[in-house]
């Protein structure tokens, strides 16, 4: 058992293979920074390193080559530690490299604390 109780990962160290996402805004300069192997002759705007999206999933590398979505199906806890699943189960965040190519407008992703609020300028959410 590890500290505090905790028990002890049964996982060995995973390489993921992540997702080239495609758009219409991207490029080709995250083959030169941060050096990142592209698919050939597409505008690639965003790489997801690690995502347990409907949209892009990021699997393990090798022979097993089962999803995030399974191994969080399968060993939550010994990915998550302490933190949580998001509301689905699913792994809580999507890191990702982005070149844009071109300007983009700003976005915003404020949640769901929106539907419970009457006033977006509620302090209950901050975003």
């Amino acid at each position: 058992e590890g500290a505090e109780g905790e028990s002890m990962s049964t996982l060995p160290p995973l390489r993921m293979e992540r997702v080239a996402v495609e758009t219409a805004w991207g490029g080709r300069r995250l083959e030169i920074v941060p050096g990142i192997p592209l698919p050939p002759a597409k505008r690639i705007g965003e790489t997801w390193e690690l995502a347990d999206h409907d949209a892009g999933m990021t699997s393990v590398a090798g022979p097993s080559a089962c999803t995030l979505r399974a191994l969080m199906e399968q060993h939550a806890p010994e990915i998550l530690g302490r933190a949580k699943a998001n509301d689905f189960g699913r792994f809580p965040l999507l890191f990702k490299f982005i070149h844009a190519a071109a300007p983009l407008s700003v976005q915003v992703h404020p949640g769901d604390c929106l539907l419970y609020t009457s006033d977006a300028t509620s302090s209950k959410c901050l975003w």
